[in-house]
């Protein structure tokens, strides 16, 4: 047996993982787990414990779907699961020195949003046809450049991206022009259904409570009226969310965009007494 797909060598190097010895011993009996008893859904959840492993969470359920359907080939995609672990934890760890200290209100926050989102939206309409690592890389670093110049912002984000991608070896060197295509396209209207899909979960990353605060930011140090800036974000929340261009994406973020126009709704109401 090749030892690089061994189940005790892989089982040892899962238990060195932050995932820790749950996710080893789900794992070890993963072909003939039942993936809808609640000993899976304890040690498949345990796993939540950090952005990184949310995604690896994601990811592994559809493993243990795939695992029901057939087992001859399950040793390798535990090899798989655990390259796609490591390369996720080199690209969080670029992404956070690159964008901690970003100007302007984008920062590693909103990037963990952005590539969660793209989960999110992957989880629903499925992930055949995308090359998962490519948004991924895409996601985190689509805000890298610290320019304000709007029609700069991807081309330099791009470029940026390239250094850091060029560094991290676990990172398919092939797939770096496409990441650079999927950056630049923030700075026109998306063509290709990736473009779209990374588009999409940017956008969607307004509708949330992160996006209110990162917005009321932006207001402040434009030195606008509370009420102004309450009025503002009212209406750009709504042209938002009606123009996000997959249903699903509405489906996912209807009740916290929802709640965040309530919210508005009720601050607005100071003003009317």
């Amino acid at each position: 047996m090749n030892k690089a797909i061994d189940p005790k060598n892989v089982i040892k190097k899962l238990k060195n993982l932050d995932t820790g010895k749950k996710l080893a011993e789900l794992m070890a009996g993963m072909a003939n787990i039942d993936t809808k008893s609640k000993e899976a859904k304890e040690n498949v959840y345990s796993m939540r414990d950090n952005s990184g492993n949310k995604i690896i969470y994601m990811l592994t359920q559809d493993l243990l779907k795939e695992a029901t359907k057939t087992k001859k080939d399950i040793k390798m995609k535990w090899v798989e699961l655990l390259v796609k672990q490591r390369l996720l934890k080199q690209l969080f760890g670029e992404a956070k020195k690159i964008l901690e200290n970003n100007k302007r209100f984008h920062d590693y926050g909103h990037a963990v949003e952005v590539i969660l989102n793209v989960e999110e939206l992957l989880k629903a309409g499925g992930r055949s046809k995308y090359d998962v690592e490519t948004l991924w890389a895409s996601a985190l670093f689509h805000d890298a450049s610290n320019s304000q110049d709007k029609e700069r912002e991807g081309k330099d984000g791009a470029k940026i991206a390239e250094a850091i991608l060029q560094e991290i070896k676990d990172f398919p060197q092939d797939k770096i022009k496409e990441v650079k295509r999927l950056i630049e396209s923030i700075d026109r209207e998306p063509e290709t259904d990736d473009e779209v899909l990374i588009t999409t979960a940017d956008e969607m990353a307004a509708l949330s409570p992160l996006g209110l605060v990162r917005s009321m930011m932006i207001s402040g140090n434009r030195n606008m009226l509370v009420k102004d800036a309450l009025e503002w974000e009212l209406n750009y929340i709504d042209k938002r969310y009606k123009r996000l261009r997959l249903e699903n994406a509405k489906k996912i973020v209807k009740l916290s965009y929802q709640q965040k126009r309530q919210f508005l709704l009720s601050c607005l109401s100071n003003y009317e007494v």
